[in-house]
C-alpha cells in the first residue's frame, strides 16, 4: 500500500493528473477508512510468535514508513479526489493509532527498547502528533531526544553502539541515523533544534561524520556486515540534513554521486532499475 500511494500522491502532484490522485484514493479508502476493509489503528498483534505471544513491541516497526505516507498524502490536498471528509477520516485514523503507540503495552515497551526501535517510534509518534495537529505532544517527545536517544545511542567518536553490534552493522546504522535526522528535521516545525545537539562530541552531525568514508568507499567498514555493504543507504539521513550545516567536500562530492544514481537505479548503486 505504501509503495503504491507514495509515488501516486508524488505523481498527482507534479503531473495533476487525477486518474493517479484517483488510485490513491481508493487505495487509502480501503487501508483505512472502509468499515468493512480497514486496518484498525493499532499493531497489537504485529509480530505475533505462535505458542508464545499474539503480538511483540517490535513488531511497531513494521509500520516505520507511514510518517513518509502521510507527508504525501498531504499532497493530494486539492484534489477533486480526495474530499475534506477523506482527510478528516484519515486524521481521526492517526489520531487513535497515535494514543494506542502512547498508551498500550506494546507501545510503551517500544518506547522503552535502546535502540533504533526506540527512535524509529518516535518518528512515528512525532509524525503523527503533528499530522492531528497536536503540537505540544511533538514537542514533548523532541525535547526528550538529546538525552534519551543521542546520548544513549552515539559515542563521541560518532559510531552507534547499539547498531554496530549487529550482523549487518552498516544496514543498522543507516537506518538509525535516518530516524534520528528525521526527528531533527521534524523538530523544525516546533522550534527543538536537534540538529545543534552536541554533547562530549555526541551528535547527529558526528554519526553521520563517522559513516561516511565507508558509504563513499573511502574506507574499509571494520565492523560486521554480512549483506553487501549499499553506499546509498547513507543518503536519507544526509538529504534530511540543512544545507547550512557545513558539510565536508566529501558530503557533498557523495550526495551529489548518490542523486544521480538514485534516479537512475532506484534500487541501489549498480543494480538496473526496472
Amino acid at each position: 500500500m505504501q509503495k503504491a500511494v507514495i509515488p501516486l500522491c508524488y505523481a498527482w502532484f507534479f503531473r495533476g493528473r487525477e486518474d493517479y490522485a484517483e488510485h490513491a484514493t481508493k487505495l487509502l479508502r480501503t487501508w483505512f477508512l472502509d468499515p468493512a476493509k480497514r486496518m484498525n489503528p493499532h499493531l497489537t498483534y504485529a509480530q505475533g510468535v505462535p505458542g508464545q505471544c499474539d503480538g511483540r513491541c517490535y513488531g511497531i516497526v513494521d509500520s516505520a514508513r507511514l510518517p513518509e505516507l502521510v507527508d504525501a498524502v498531504g499532497l493530494l490536498i486539492g484534489s477533486t479526489r480526495w474530499s475534506s471528509d477523506d482527510h478528516a477520516g484519515l486524521v481521526h485514523w492517526f489520531n487513535e493509532f497515535l494514543e494506542w503507540l502512547q498508551t498500550s503495552k506494546n507501545g510503551r515497551e517500544e518506547e522503552n527498547t535502546k535502540n533504533n526501535h526506540a527512535t524509529q517510534y518516535d518518528v512515528q509518534v512525532v509524525s503523527y502528533a503533528l499530522f492531528v495537529d497536536k503540537p505540544e505532544i511533538a514537542r514533548q517527545v523532541l525535547q526528550r531526544v538529546p538525552k534519551r536517544r543521542i546520548d544513549s545511542q552515539i559515542r563521541p567518536d560518532g559510531s552507534q553502539p547499539q547498531e554496530i553490534s549487529r550482523e549487518n552493522s552498516w544496514d543498522y546504522s543507516c537506518y538509525n541515523l535516518k530516524h534520528l535526522a528525521q526527528l531533527a528535521h521534524l523538530g523544525q516545525h516546533v522550534d527543538v533544534n536537534l540538529w545543534a545537539y552536541e554533547k562530549d562530541g555526541r551528535s547527529i552531525k558526528q554519526a553521520i561524520n563517522y559513516l561516511l568514508p565507508y558509504a563513499s568507499g573511502e574506507g574499509t567498514w571494520p565492523h560486521k556486515q554480512l549483506a553487501a555493504l549499499e553506499g546509498f543507504r547513507l543518503r536519507d539521513a544526509l538529504v534530511a540534513a540543512p544545507v547550512e550545516f557545513g558539510w565536508s567536500p566529501l558530503a557533498f562530492k557523495f550526495l551529489q554521486k548518490s542523486a544521480v544514481e538514485r534516479l537512475l537505479y532506484p534500487k541501489g548503486y549498480g543494480e538496473q532499475a526496472d
